[in-house]
């Protein structure tokens, strides 16, 4: 599947049925794989999932919302991808900044680390996920950290409003 780094693509009409997937965070098809990232005002729960512009790593929680997570499919896919040259294709969750909704791709990433651990009281699956290229960190950077333009945020929140006006 060909995605254009920073490009917003409609979720369900482009994402989603490109993975015949409506409802998961990880998706799945063929030797295809992607997840969803829960960034700033996203619906779903955030259960963790973090950025850390610093070391330009994810940390992403796998599939499981109650109790200790299993090793279902997806979180099986994202496990035997670990140290693998496959890439995942990592798509941001930024809110319902458009209607219908859309997700901002942020490249492609590949599974450095798998955990299993406790967090808040229960076992998850903890993937460490790093970018292909330093592109991908220095758009993230530029994009949502950077203090010297961090109008995004700002404007998209504007956007947001004047759209729904």
């Amino acid at each position: 599947m060909n995605y254009q780094l920073g490009t917003w693509y409609p979720s369900k009409g482009r994402v989603r049925s490109d993975f015949g997937e409506y409802w998961k965070g990880i998706l799945l098809k063929g030797k295809c794989t992607a997840i969803i990232f829960n960034y700033t005002g996203a619906r779903r729960i955030h259960y963790g999932d973090s950025f850390d512009p610093t070391t330009g790593t994810i940390r992403y929680i796998g599939e499981g919302k109650e109790g200790d997570q299993q090793l279902n499919p997806r979180n099986k896919r994202l496990s035997e991808l670990k140290d693998k040259k496959s890439a995942v294709d990592v798509f941001l969750d930024c809110g319902d900044i458009f209607s219908p909704k859309h997700l901002l791709y942020a490249g492609k990433w590949q599974v450095d680390r798998v955990e299993y651990c406790s967090i808040d009281g229960r076992k998850v699956y903890l993937f460490t996920l790093t970018p292909h290229s330093q592109g991908i960190v220095e758009f993230l950077r530029f994009t949502f950290f950077d203090t010297e333009h961090q109008l995004f945020e700002k404007s998209v929140s504007e956007f947001a409003q004047v759209r729904e006006a």
